[in-house]
Order: structure tokens, then sequence, then C-alpha cells
């Protein structure tokens, strides 16, 4: 389930993306927490760039994300 809190909610992305190879979309994260707010986890998935732990592909709806040490 979507954890409670910001940090939580970071972590469990981050989390899932380092234990997962290939990339993800919005769609495919939210997709594996129930109740999750895509909104909420497109703002996540960009601060977690930010932070230097995830790296993103393309743009728009086609943006996807993979853990900064997964990229091929």
């Amino acid at each position: 389930s979507w954890p409670k809190g910001a940090q939580a909610q970071l972590a469990a992305i981050r989390d899932l993306l380092a234990g997962n190879e290939g990339t993800w979309n919005v769609d495919m994260v939210a997709g594996r927490f129930t109740h999750a707010h895509k909104a909420t986890v497109r703002l996540h998935l960009d601060t977690l760039e930010m932070l230097g732990l995830l790296v993103s592909y393309g743009e728009g709806e086609e943006r996807q994300w993979t853990a900064k040490g997964m990229v091929q």
C-alpha cells in the first residue's frame, strides 16, 4: 500500500526502482501502490531525480525513470 507521508513515499519509490531493472513510467510506479496518486508519484520521481538517485528518459507522458545504478 501507499505509505503515509512524503518521506516514506519517496523511500518506497526509491526502493522499488533500485530493486527492479528497467525503466518505469508514472503509471507503472503508481500501479504498484494502492491509493497512490499519479501527480504525487510524478513529483516524487522528479524529486528523486533532482537528488541524483534516478535518471529519466523521454518527455511528457513518455518519460521514464530508472535507478541511477541501473543505467544500461
